[in-house]
């Protein structure tokens, strides 16, 4: 299960640029077997992103993103706690 809301959205325009912010809640709930074994894993986050518009054509021109998550992955009574953390970045050309 994988649950995310937005919690702000922030937009501001730079010359010709559209800034569009967005920073998000998740929270991911997964069961699994490995082994024979149940695997329980529960991780919450935020999730900070921006994307960049050109102003007149409103083509996106670029995007990032960083993503930390922490929680746990439980094996029966074994709990193993997990940290993730991601980052990503897109630049878009039209040539």
């Amino acid at each position: 299960t994988r649950r995310s809301s937005d919690l702000y959205i922030n937009s501001k325009i730079i010359d010709q640029q559209i800034f569009v912010s967005v920073l998000s809640e998740w929270i991911i709930k997964n069961k699994l077997s490995q082994l024979g074994q149940s695997v329980l894993q529960q991780f919450k986050g935020i999730t900070r992103s921006e994307r960049i518009y050109h102003l007149d054509t409103g083509l996106l021109q670029s995007e990032s993103m960083k993503v930390k998550l922490s929680g746990s992955s439980t094996m029966e009574k074994e709990v193993l706690p997990i940290t993730i953390e991601l980052s990503s970045n897109t630049a878009v050309s039209l040539h």
